[in-house]
């Protein structure tokens, strides 16, 4: 899983998900079990957060 940050609505959102699509629907994220966790459906920008040890 990792954790990206969503800049949408003219605030930043924190999601952990396993993967992420772009398409019709938005920027869409899916968790390690098929579900999907978070669906954007206008966005500004989105990075992945390293990960800290």
């Amino acid at each position: 899983m990792s954790t990206y940050e969503v800049h949408a609505v003219g605030m930043v959102h924190d999601v952990t998900a396993h993967t992420y699509t772009i398409g019709s629907e938005g920027l869409k994220f899916i968790g390690s079990d098929g579900v999907t966790v978070a669906i954007f459906t206008t966005f500004d920008w989105m990075k992945l957060v390293p990960v800290t040890a």
